[in-house]
């Protein structure tokens, strides 16, 4: 009786945390496109190579009227060519594709009951794979858009294959943070640090073993 309690009670306070981190609050959105223009344009400068174009995010100004949306959450995407002309300004929403999924995993990464240093990594190492996707969710359209990614090749078949399986469906949205929150839990558990630490030791053992046998 006392478990169920606990669960009902941990189920109440995802509810009201995932509900108050996912309310619109003012300002929220352009504080959230900031931070991600910033996050996506080093993803970008990384991943994306095209010469003839220079691309970049930047949050919308809601004065210009181009770039107004029904809520504060969009980002511009600026194509420019070498030259500093730009060439196309392109409104994206974040709010879907960004914001609701990181607000879920930080909803069920706080009320998790963990001791702190494994919720610290579960938190860190469950935000970066999340911001990864995004990363992704962005680049690779992108990159082949651009021809940053040669069509018909080896990159372009994984970079399909990782776009409409990882990223694309709708429904991603909720069951990425969910899939990886749990993947983190078993993986951080003692029974799976256990496992990996030694799997880890079998394969260097069968390393050096290899490497002695004449």
């Amino acid at each position: 009786m006392l478990l169920n309690r606990r669960r009902i009670l941990r189920g109440a306070a995802f509810l009201c945390l995932f509900v108050g981190l996912t309310y619109p609050w003012p300002r929220l959105g352009y504080l959230f496109t900031v931070a991600f223009s910033s996050v996506t344009n080093v993803g970008l400068q990384t991943c994306f190579r095209a010469p003839e174009f220079r691309v970049h995010f930047a949050a919308a100004e809601p004065r210009v009227a181009e770039e107004q949306s029904a809520g504060e959450w969009n980002v511009v995407l600026f194509i420019e060519s070498p030259a500093g002309a730009p060439i196309a300004k392109l409104p994206l929403g974040v709010r879907r594709i960004a914001y609701i999924p990181l607000a879920t995993f930080a909803s069920l990464t706080l009320v998790t009951p963990l001791a702190l240093r494994r919720k610290l990594v579960v938190a860190g190492a469950g935000l970066t794979l999340l911001l990864f996707r995004i990363v992704l969710a962005v680049t690779l359209p992108l990159a082949r858009h651009f021809g940053a990614i040669v069509n018909d090749s080896f990159l372009d078949w994984v970079s399909r294959i990782t776009y409409y399986a990882l990223i694309e469906p709708p429904n991603l949205m909720i069951a990425a943070p969910i899939l990886i929150w749990a993947v983190l839990l078993l993986v951080t558990a003692p029974e799976g640090s256990a496992w990996l630490s030694s799997f880890s030791s079998r394969q260097a053992s069968q390393t050096r073993q290899t490497r002695q046998t004449p």
